[in-house]
C-alpha cells in the first residue's frame, strides 16, 4: 500500500507543481512600493548588470540564486523569475513532504497528510516573501 501510495503523490507533485506556480504568479506585480518582489526584482537586476551583491547583507543564498539564475538565464521578464522562485519553493516543500513522511514514518494516509498541506497554504506568501518561506522550508527539512 505504501507504494502505490508514494507512486500516486510522486505522479501528482507535477501537475500540482505547475498548477499551483501558476495560481500563485497570476497576481498583479509591483502593485505597491512596499512589494517585496520588486525588491527581489531589482537586486536581480543589479546582480546581473555586476553590482547589487550587497542588498541583503549576509544573506548570501539568495544572491547565489539570483546571480545563478542571471548566469544562466540573463535578463528575463519579472514574471518568469517569479515563476521560477515559486518553482524552486515548491520543489523545497515536496522534498520537506518526503523527508517528513518516511522519518516520522506517515504510513497512514500519507497522501492525505501531503493534500491537507497542500490546501492550507498560503498561496500569496509564495510570491511575496519568498526568502523567508525558503528558509522555513530548509530549516523545517534540517
Amino acid at each position: 500500500m505504501y507504494q502505490n501510495d508514494r507512486k500516486i503523490r510522486l505522479t501528482l507533485y507535477i501537475p500540482v507543481l505547475f498548477s499551483l506556480s501558476l495560481l500563485i504568479i497570476s497576481r498583479e506585480l509591483f502593485i505597491s512600493f512596499k512589494d517585496d518582489f520588486q525588491t527581489y526584482y531589482e537586486n536581480y537586476l543589479n546582480i546581473i548588470n555586476g553590482n547589487g551583491f550587497d542588498r541583503f547583507g549576509l544573506e548570501y543564498g539568495f544572491l547565489l540564486l539570483n546571480y545563478l539564475l542571471g548566469f544562466l538565464l540573463g535578463n528575463i521578464p519579472p514574471r518568469l523569475l517569479l515563476f521560477i522562485y515559486v518553482v524552486f519553493q515548491l520543489i523545497l516543500l515536496f522534498i520537506f513532504f518526503e523527508i517528513a513522511i518516511s522519518k516520522y514514518k506517515i504510513l497512514k494516509a500519507p497522501n492525505v497528510f501531503v493534500a491537507t498541506v497542500l490546501i492550507t497554504l498560503p498561496l500569496l506568501s509564495f510570491s511575496v516573501v519568498i526568502r523567508q518561506n525558503i528558509a522555513l522550508i530548509i530549516l523545517a527539512m534540517a
